[in-house]
């Protein structure tokens, strides 16, 4: 019952909070008078409720094991998706680039995709030896695609609108 357990944080909901947070305190020491303090403590429950759920969505766990792929919060343990084997036909190797204003960002990801060619799930890996320790225990339970996949801005393509392009191969550099 061996099984892979692989950490991810999204930053972006995590910064939004701390930045919730840290303003509030700035506000609260420095500017007693300030509009945006008394908005804070007047409407008080739509920044906890969204600093609750940064915590509980925007630390997670990716898990693999015999069933399927997993992602649970960190906090509670709750699953937020899950994929069973006999829905992913194989999974890939993708070198995802994101363009931005400032500047071109890369990751290297694990794709799972499923029989009718639609990303199932994805896990990101943080450096090259997390990415092979993802590979092998996914090589467990199910075959690899051959080639590496090679996407730019792949936001379509995550989030279920086009499904995957097997012509998008990184060629060797």
């Amino acid at each position: 019952m061996s099984h892979g357990k692989y950490f991810s944080a999204n930053y972006t909901l995590l910064g939004v909070a701390l930045l919730i947070v840290i303003s509030f305190i700035y506000f609260l020491v420095f500017e007693k008078d300030s509009e945006y303090l008394r908005l804070m403590t007047e409407y008080y429950l739509a920044p906890i409720f969204y600093i609750i759920f940064s915590l509980l969505y925007g630390l997670t766990y990716n898990i693999i094991n015999q069933d399927g792929l997993k992602r649970t919060t960190f906090f509670g343990g709750y699953t937020i998706r899950f994929t069973s084997w006999n829905k992913i036909k194989h999974f890939a190797q993708v070198d995802e680039e994101w363009r931005q204003t400032s500047g071109v960002t890369n990751n290297n990801s694990i794709w799972f995709i499923g029989h009718d060619n639609i990303l199932y799930f994805r896990i990101v890996a943080k450096n090259d030896a997390h990415l092979k320790e993802i590979i092998d225990q996914a090589n467990k339970y199910i075959k690899k695609y051959d080639k590496i996949l090679k996407y730019t801005d792949p936001n379509s393509t995550i989030h279920r609108i086009f499904k995957v392009n097997y012509n998008k191969i990184k060629t060797s550099t």
